[in-house]
């Protein structure tokens, strides 16, 4: 199985204890970037004025290309923001480091392959329904990762 990985971006700043910032500023501390949601100035990821973004401190998340996808394929939060996926068989998507509690996140799949394709029983999915003959987009929304009260949407696209 070959993985690939590539970036996209998130302006940040570096942290400093000096400055007041605003809600909704980027900032990279302690290996990630933090984003300010309510405009007081504690340290990121001590305290809940700051919410990780996932990325690592150059504001970049990593796309995971997989070209052969079969069985059950592990989504795991922290290695990854973005997946580019090619089943070669039927498939289970499974989840790990979700976010919890007030944390949310958003993330995206291209999937494509002419195999079944089972989503996490956790996802409330809605759009169109999955074309393996042709890109299918999946936005999908955490709003809660919490096991057992989990609230997660995902949404397809068929991509001509």
């Amino acid at each position: 199985m070959s993985q690939l990985t590539a970036k996209t971006t998130v302006d940040s700043v570096a942290w400093s204890a000096k400055r007041r910032y605003k809600v909704g500023m980027n900032v990279s501390h302690a290996g990630g970037v933090w984003v300010n949601t309510t405009g007081k100035n504690s340290e990121p990821g001590v305290g809940s004025d700051w919410l990780s973004l996932g990325l690592g401190d150059d504001g970049y998340g990593t796309r995971i290309e997989n070209a052969a996808v079969t069985g059950t394929y592990n989504l795991d939060h922290d290695a990854g923001t973005d997946w580019l996926l090619t089943l070669t068989g039927d498939t289970t998507l499974t989840e790990t480091n979700l976010p919890t509690g007030t944390n949310t996140t958003e993330f995206v799949i291209y999937l494509t392959g002419e195999y079944a394709f089972t989503p996490p029983a956790t996802w409330t999915v809605i759009g169109d329904t999955y074309n393996g003959a042709i890109w299918n987009l999946l936005a999908v929304h955490v709003m809660n990762g919490t096991n057992g009260s989990e609230n997660i949407t995902c949404i397809i696209s068929n991509i001509e």
